[in-house]
């Protein structure tokens, strides 16, 4: 007995048989060209948070997304709670 599936889920089949066989869409890795090549240098305590925070990461947006958010990825809900300085 086959099962039919939709046309997505077979796309996705096929996409992970392909990842099986080896041949991988690296398509992101150009998404952000002037991020490569740049080269953290470790400072004499070692290789320190600001040792890493070099070159661009991505656009920073003038205003933050349609929540009005600017809280740090990972912040969740804690960060809207606490107290404005």
């Amino acid at each position: 007995m086959t099962t039919a599936y939709s046309e997505t889920l077979e796309r996705v089949f096929d996409h992970i048989s392909d990842m099986r066989n080896g041949k991988f869409d690296l398509r992101w890795m150009h998404t952000n060209p002037d991020g490569w090549g740049t080269r953290a240098k470790p400072s004499a305590l070692g290789l320190t948070l600001a040792d890493v925070n070099v070159g661009k990461y991505a656009v920073i947006p003038e205003h933050g997304d349609v929540h009005g958010s600017m809280a740090p990825r990972g912040c969740g809900g804690f960060c809207r709670r606490l107290p404005k300085s």
